[in-house]
């Protein structure tokens, strides 16, 4: 259980700060003249940013998550959109041009499993969620669907406006909107992602208190951390995830975090009983040894499936 727990603790804290990273420089590279940017680190900010609304309580943190999530998949819909709208067979010929063949494709599916970190957070959340056993499953599957659904068809979008051999890695859509000289649907993808990338980085923190909450509670981490406020919110425990989040996010390269966080992910969440356990630690208390509980979840999950 610890060691699938220090897994989360980096998926959940890294993660946030890579997207933070990424945040920050594409905010630096729209260049809009704010001072306070040369001497603040707009990556250390957005991770104070999103610990002071968990810190807000959850009425603020449902408002900003729904108004955000609305505005993302409406941008995703609107680069698929526009990027269809100049579709060219040619450019998907080869469909796995030589110069990135099968290893590329492993490649890009192991960058690609950084864009599902997140899923296994739903589990984390039960203990706050009503109606846990109907729900989580429910939004476990929807969300992996649409989400994979989405990332498959901007991909197969995007280079199908573009040869991938021409678009920028670290702005694919801007760069092809750009080399088609449609500068306005550029603009609109330079703001929007500044717009919605605070709401990924407030995902990847959400479940980080509680599960620190969680550890201290079975004596892993001191006691303190296990305290909660008067709306049953691990105030100190969000805190402290918050304020080494920030640590990271201002030390350590994009790179770094990318990696570690999706090395973290995949451990913490395969199908072995020390995953399980956690997840089952943090939709309620451990009242079981840890063999019963993940035998036991798996045998809620497999019914589920099966009804």
């Amino acid at each position: 259980m610890a060691v699938a727990a220090l897994c989360l603790i980096v998926e959940y804290s890294w993660s946030c700060a890579a997207v933070s990273v990424d945040w920050s420089g594409k905010l630096l590279r729209a260049d809009f003249g704010l001072p306070f940017l040369q001497v603040l680190d707009p990556a250390v900010l957005l991770v104070l940013f999103c610990t002071g609304l968990l810190i807000n309580g959850t009425k603020a943190s449902r408002l900003f998550t729904n108004v955000s999530t609305v505005a993302k998949v409406g941008l995703i819909l609107f680069l698929i959109a526009t990027a269809l709208m100049a579709f060219d067979a040619k450019n998907l010929q080869p469909f796995i041009p030589e110069e990135y063949g099968i290893s590329g494709i492993l490649r890009g599916a192991i960058d690609s499993f950084f864009g599902f970190l997140g899923f296994d957070a739903v589990c984390a959340l039960a203990l706050d969620t009503k109606d846990a056993r109907r729900v989580v499953p429910n939004a476990l599957f929807l969300g992996l669907f649409v989400s994979g659904g989405l990332t498959c068809l901007a991909g197969f979008a995007l280079v199908s406006a573009v040869p991938a051999s021409r678009l920028d890695p670290a702005a694919g859509f801007v760069s092809a909107f750009e080399i088609l000289g449609n500068d306005f649907a550029a603009a609109v993808v330079t703001v929007g992602e500044l717009l919605v990338l605070p709401v990924v980085a407030f995902g990847c923190l959400l479940p980080l208190g509680r599960l620190l909450c969680c550890l201290a509670e079975d004596g892993f981490l001191p006691a303190p951390l296990a305290r909660r406020d008067a709306s049953d919110e691990p105030l100190l425990a969000t805190l402290l995830g918050g304020a080494a989040t920030a640590i990271c996010a201002g030390l350590v390269p994009f790179e770094v975090l990318c990696k570690s966080s999706c090395v973290g992910c995949w451990p913490s969440s395969s199908p072995a009983p020390s995953s399980a356990s956690s997840c089952c630690r943090l939709a309620g208390p451990l009242t079981q040894p840890w063999h019963r509980c993940w035998s036991d979840s798996w045998e809620v999950n497999r019914q589920h499936c099966l009804s």
